[in-house]
């Protein structure tokens, strides 16, 4: 699973565009599978994979290095990704919601927004990054357990 965008996604004057690689709006046909079975997900993504805000979010736009890179302190959280042979797996998690959408749009059984957005997990012990594709009912907040979102969990 993975490769959420290549090359150029996102919006552009307020227009929907293709992206490269048989991507849409920066989804790829796993991703979209998953939304017209009215399935949340949280596949993973690589750094360079391209993300971009729309329809009433703050501006975001560029890869997902770049955007972890620009986040403020206070858009961290220490949570637990689960416990480990010694105890709680802790790493620094920052969310931003992407775009609202229409879930009935996709897959014309669910009702409701859901929303699209990009999780990061940062380690705390040497900073490094992974990077998360999300799909879930809006208003879902970061749970307790970060890996989840809508019924799914990381790598889908």
């Amino acid at each position: 699973m993975g490769g959420v965008a290549k090359g150029s996604t996102g919006v552009a004057g307020g227009r929907a565009t293709e992206g490269t690689g048989g991507t849409v709006h920066g989804i790829g046909a796993v991703e979209m599978a998953l939304r017209h079975a009215g399935k949340g997900y949280v596949p993973g993504v690589k750094a360079t994979d391209v993300f971009a805000s729309w329809i009433g979010k703050p501006p975001v736009n560029g890869t997902a290095e770049a955007i972890a890179e620009g986040r403020a302190p206070p858009a961290w959280q220490r949570l637990s990704a689960g416990d480990g042979t010694k105890g709680p797996r802790l790493y620094d998690w920052s969310h931003l919601e992407l775009a609202d959408l229409d879930a009935a749009a996709f897959d014309g059984l669910s009702n409701g927004l859901w929303t699209r957005g990009l999780r990061i997990r940062r380690s705390i012990s040497d900073g490094e990054r992974a990077y998360f594709s999300t799909w879930c009912p809006a208003g879902t907040a970061m749970p307790a357990d970060p890996g989840r979102c809508g019924g799914a969990s990381l790598g889908g």
